[in-house]
C-alpha cells in the first residue's frame, strides 16, 4: 500500500511539473471574435471559458489569483468569489492585509449578484452597501491599499491598453498562448471594473474618511457624553421660587412644567396635577430664573497670554497653531462652564470655519448652551499674525465691494448664524475720511448678507464708524463707542432701526490686567 501511495504522489508531482510550462501552449483565438467592440464581451467570455479548462500554475496563490479573473470575465461571479477567497487565504502572509486582494472585484461581483434586475439606481445603492460592509472590516493597511488602487485607477487608460492588445491581435494569427490570453483577459477586467466602480468607490472612501475623522474628533471632544432631550419628555420642577424678571418679583412654591426643552407651564397653585411618568425635580430652597446670554465671545480666543498675537506676540514661545488646537479641544469645557454659571446662550461674534463645524457637534447636548456663531470676521485690516491659517483663520481681508460680496458667499456652505464685520480705520488718518473710504465695502457686505437672510454684526468702536454702520443697515453693534460720548441722535437711530448694542464693558479691563 505504501508503494502505491508513493508512486501516486510521484505521478502527481510529475504531472504538475509537466504542466508548469503549459501556459506557453497556444490555443485557438479567432480574430473575428474581436472584429468590432460589440463582440468584445462575448469574445472575452468564450476565451475565458477555453483558458479555464487548460490553465495551470504550481503556485497555488498565483493560480487562484488568475482564476478569479477568468471566472470574473465570463461573469461566473460565484466561482470568481470562491477563487478570491482561496487567493486571499493563500497569497497574503501578512495578516494585516487579509481580504484586501481583489477587493474591487469582490465588491463588484457581490453587487451584481445582489442586483439581477440590472437597474442602475438599484446597482448604485447595492454597490454602496456592499462596499461599506467590506471596507469597514479592513485593517488600516488594507484600507490604505484599497484607497491607493482607486486613486491610481484610470478606466480610460485601461480601455486604451485593451484596444491596443486587440489591434495587435487582429494583425496576428488566430492563436495565442495561454499566458498571453490571461493577460488579455486581465486587461479587459481592469477596463470593465474601473469604468463601473471608480467614481462610486472614491465617493464611498471619501464618505468613510469623513465619518472616521468625525468619530475620532467626537471621541477627542468627549461628544459621547451628554443627553439629547426627547422633544416629548415631561419634566416638572416643584416647590421652586421663580424669578419673574419682567414683573420684578419672586413666585414662591411654583410648579414649572417642561416638555422637551421648552417651558410649557408655570403654576403657583398648591394642587397642580402632575401626569404619570413625568420626571419630578424638587426645587425646594432653590431659585429658577431665565437663562443668561453672553452676547460677545470668541471660541478661537482662550483669554490667555498666547491667544492674540496681534496684541502680544509670543508665538516664538508657543506656536499659534498649538493655541488654536487647545481652544478647539477645550470647547466642550467652555460650554460646560457657561451652563454651570447659568448661561444658556452664547453668541460668538467672530469665529473660524473649523469652529462653525464644531458648533454643530454640540447642538442639542444637555451640557451645552445654544451657540450662535459667525464665520471669520470680514475686515478692512487683517493682522499679519492671523494670515495663512486656512480654516483656522479668524479674519478675511476685504479690499473692495465685490470681494465683500464674495466673502459672504464663501461662508454660506458653513451655515453661519450671522455675518461679522471688523470696521477698522487706517492708523493715523482722519477718522471720518477713513470711515467713508471703507463705507462702500461695509454696505456691500451688509446688503449681500441681508440678501441671504443673515443679520450683520459690526465691530465699530469710533463714533463715526458706529453711526455709518447703523445708518447703512447693520443689525448688531458688538461694542460701544469709546472715542466720545454717544449722542441722542445716535441713540435715536438705534431705536428706530431696532439695532442691538452690546457694550462688552469688561473686556478691555481684563485685557489690560492680562497684558500688565
Amino acid at each position: 500500500m505504501k508503494y502505491y501511495l508513493v508512486l501516486f504522489a510521484v505521478i502527481l508531482f510529475h504531472s504538475a511539473h509537466g504542466q508548469q510550462n503549459n501556459n506557453t501552449k497556444k490555443i485557438f483565438f479567432p480574430k473575428s471574435d474581436f472584429a468590432d467592440s460589440t463582440k468584445y464581451q462575448r469574445g472575452i467570455a468564450k476565451l475565458s471559458n477555453d483558458v479555464i479548462k487548460l490553465y495551470s500554475n504550481n503556485d497555488k496563490a498565483g493560480y487562484y489569483n488568475d482564476m478569479f479573473r477568468l471566472y470574473f470575465a465570463k461573469k461566473d461571479y460565484p466561482a470568481a468569489i470562491s477563487s478570491l477567497d482561496s487567493f486571499a487565504n493563500l497569497a497574503v502572509a501578512d495578516k494585516s492585509l487579509q481580504n484586501m486582494p481583489g477587493f474591487h472585484y469582490r465588491v463588484y461581483a457581490l453587487t451584481l449578484l445582489a442586483t439581477p434586475d440590472k437597474n442602475a439606481g438599484t446597482y448604485d445603492a447595492a454597490y454602496k452597501k456592499t462596499f461599506n460592509e467590506l471596507y469597514i472590516t479592513l485593517p488600516d493597511a488594507g484600507k490604505a491599499q484599497v484607497n491607493d488602487v482607486y486613486q491610481k485607477a484610470d478606466a480610460e487608460e485601461e480601455k486604451i491598453k485593451f484596444i491596443s492588445l486587440v489591434k495587435d491581435h487582429v494583425k496576428a494569427e488566430d492563436s495565442i498562448t495561454i499566458g498571453e490570453a490571461v493577460n488579455f483577459i486581465k486587461q479587459w477586467n481592469f477596463w470593465q471594473v474601473y469604468s463601473k466602480t471608480v467614481t462610486l468607490a472614491k465617493n464611498q472612501i471619501a464618505a468613510y474618511e469623513t465619518y472616521a475623522s468625525s468619530k475620532q474628533e467626537n471621541t477627542l471632544l468627549g461628544l459621547d457624553e451628554g443627553v439629547i432631550l426627547s422633544p416629548m419628555a415631561k419634566t416638572f420642577i416643584i416647590n421652586v421660587t421663580v424669578v419673574d424678571v419682567k414683573k420684578q418679583k419672586l413666585l414662591t412654591n411654583a410648579v414649572v412644567g417642561i416638555t422637551g426643552n421648552i417651558i410649557t407651564s408655570i403654576s403657583t397653585k398648591t394642587n397642580t396635577a402632575i401626569p404619570a411618568g413625568a420626571t419630578v425635580i424638587d426645587g425646594k430652597g432653590k431659585f429658577l430664573m431665565p437663562g443668561l446670554t453672553d452676547a460677545h465671545i470668541h471660541f478661537f480666543q482662550s483669554g490667555g497670554l498666547y491667544t492674540r498675537p496681534d496684541g502680544l506676540d509670543l508665538r516664538k514661545y508657543v506656536p499659534y497653531e498649538k493655541e488654536m488646537e487647545w481652544n478647539r479641544v477645550n470647547m466642550q469645557d467652555v460650554l460646560r462652564r457657561n451652563i454651570i454659571n447659568g448661561i444658556t446662550t452664547v453668541i460668538d461674534v467672530g469665529a473660524t470655519n473649523n469652529f462653525l463645524q464644531l458648533r454643530d457637534k454640540f447642538k442639542g447636548k444637555s451640557f451645552a448652551p445654544s451657540v450662535y456663531m459667525t464665520g471669520p470676521l470680514l475686515t478692512t485690516d487683517e493682522p499679519p499674525s492671523f494670515k495663512n491659517l486656512g480654516d483656522n483663520e479668524p479674519f478675511s481681508l476685504v479690499t473692495n465691494e465685490e470681494e465683500g460680496r464674495k466673502m459672504v458667499q464663501k461662508q454660506l456652505p458653513y451655515h453661519p448664524d450671522f455675518i461679522k464685520i471688523w470696521y477698522i480705520l487706517e492708523a493715523g488718518k482722519d477718522k471720518e475720511q477713513s470711515a467713508r473710504k471703507y463705507l462702500p465695502i461695509i454696505k456691500a457686505i451688509i446688503d449681500e448678507s441681508h440678501k441671504h437672510n443673515l443679520k450683520v454684526a459690526v465691530h465699530a468702536t469710533e463714533s463715526i464708524t458706529a453711526q455709518l454702520a447703523a445708518e447703512n443697515g447693520c443689525d448688531y453693534l458688538v461694542h460701544s463707542v469709546d472715542d466720545e460720548i454717544i449722542s441722542d441722535a445716535f441713540v435715536k437711530i438705534l431705536k428706530e432701526k431696532n439695532i442691538i448694542l452690546c457694550p462688552t464693558l469688561t473686556v478691555f479691563g481684563y485685557s489690560a490686567k492680562t497684558y500688565g
